[in-house]
């Protein structure tokens, strides 16, 4: 049974499962990892994962759909929280959260390991430049957007990893394009 509940009771998670998941063949997985600080709602990561609604544009803030187009479970777990540090993604324990949340998904649903995608926006692509620090051997792409790399940036991280950039206007807009060329590529990436 997964751990995720056992070590973090507060965890949420927010799914957007494709009209077209079977689980044969197994689906990729992306994890969405929402922008924030300490005092961001638990119900952000739900507010993104939406459909957008008829008078919003497709690449409106939410992404529902776009999972559903491209066959990806998506997943958007809650932020660990320390009550002394704002940067969310990036706290101690972040890595084996995001294992649990891993680990819980697969648990539910047939997900293929070696496509794992972590998109981040806001907050969250500090968070995304933090596991590509850590963990880059865990993910196919690591999409970080509107995050800002001086600040989240580690030495030595691109002697270990490929990294491309891209800038387009929205995080959705960036995942779409990101999907097909990753800012960073991680070891279980295909290409």
């Amino acid at each position: 049974m997964p751990e995720l509940q056992k070590k973090h009771p507060n965890a949420r998670l927010y799914y957007v499962i494709p009209g077209t998941y079977t689980n044969k063949p197994p689906n990729g997985l992306l994890i969405y990892l929402y922008g924030g600080n300490r005092s961001t709602k638990n119900d952000m990561p739900g507010v993104h994962m939406l459909f957008p609604r008829a008078n919003e544009p497709r690449d409106a803030h939410l992404m529902a759909d776009l999972f559903t187009r491209t066959g990806l479970i998506g997943v958007g777990p809650f932020a660990p929280v320390d009550p002394n540090d704002d940067w969310r993604w990036s706290v101690v324990g972040t890595e084996d959260y995001l294992a649990d949340v891993i680990e819980e998904v697969i648990h539910r649903h047939a997900v293929d390991p070696n496509r794992n995608f972590v998109m981040g926006y806001s907050m969250g692509g500090y968070g995304a430049y933090h596991v590509a620090q850590t963990q880059p051997d865990r993910y196919a792409s690591i999409i970080a957007v509107s995050g800002d790399w001086e600040a989240a940036h580690w030495p030595g991280l691109l002697a270990r990893i490929s990294a491309w950039c891209t800038a387009p206007t929205t995080h959705v807009t960036a995942f779409a394009v990101a999907i097909r060329t990753p800012l960073i590529r991680g070891s279980r990436s295909s290409r």
